[in-house]
């Protein structure tokens, strides 16, 4: 990359102050800041800090600072971990954070994993809403088998462990697209979870189950 003419840091720094930046905008100014030296991912920090972000949105600000000093990839890692670490009711917060975490570097990866496996684990998360915290448990171990292949297993247990529905096909259906998305050979297990469900369901909801084979195949059922 050329280097930014003291008129483009300017530009930069008054878009990662400028709350009205769009999103977009503002994580592709904090990498450039980032690129421009120490002093600017200082100034890009501070910023980034001082203002309100959706953790919806957190991933892809981590991935624009991952190649800023350590300290202060240490200082969003610390907003972080407070929505990482939250107890009582599960949300998607949780799960967001942690991958955010993870994005800052590899150094980050454990502390994220342990994050998603605290949140499966917390025994307030099903207390109001026990299907949706199934939900998001499935969410968060898929999650930890992506930052980390060797948790395969301990994911694939998770999606094993309870239903996510009352409806039996339904049921079938999202936990083989979720041990999919957990890879390795959980993935064409649950192809083959797929294949033996098509055979005992109506024709309706064999479109359904024809649908996952195609996005996880890539291939039409009947191609397969």
């Amino acid at each position: 990359m050329d280097r930014l003419t003291g008129r483009e840091v300017l530009a930069l720094r008054r878009a990662v102050r400028d709350t009205a930046t769009p999103w977009g905008e503002l994580t592709a100014a904090v990498r450039a800041l980032g690129l421009a030296g120490e002093a600017e991912q200082e100034h890009a920090t501070r910023a980034v800090l001082g203002r309100d972000f959706p953790v919806s949105l957190a991933e892809r600000l981590a991935e624009s600072m991952a190649e800023y000093a350590g300290q202060h990839r240490a200082a969003l890692a610390e907003r972080l971990r407070g929505p990482a670490g939250a107890t009582g009711a599960f949300d998607e917060d949780r799960i967001w954070a942690a991958e955010a975490i993870a994005a800052l570097g590899p150094e980050y990866r454990d502390e994220a994993v342990a994050a998603l496996r605290g949140a499966i684990a917390d025994p307030q998360s099903g207390q109001s809403a026990p299907a949706r915290a199934v939900q998001l448990r499935w969410m968060a171990a898929v999650a930890m088998a992506r930052l980390d292949p060797a948790t395969r297993d301990e994911a694939a247990a998770v999606v094993r462990a309870e239903d996510l529905m009352n409806d039996g096909w339904e049921n079938e259906l999202a936990r083989a697209e979720h041990l999919h998305d957990i890879g390795g050979a959980y993935a064409e297990e649950a192809v083959r979870m797929l294949r033996a469900l098509r055979e005992g369901v109506d024709e309706e909801f064999a479109i359904d189950v024809d649908l996952a084979l195609d996005r996880i195949t890539g291939h039409s059922p009947d191609a397969v």
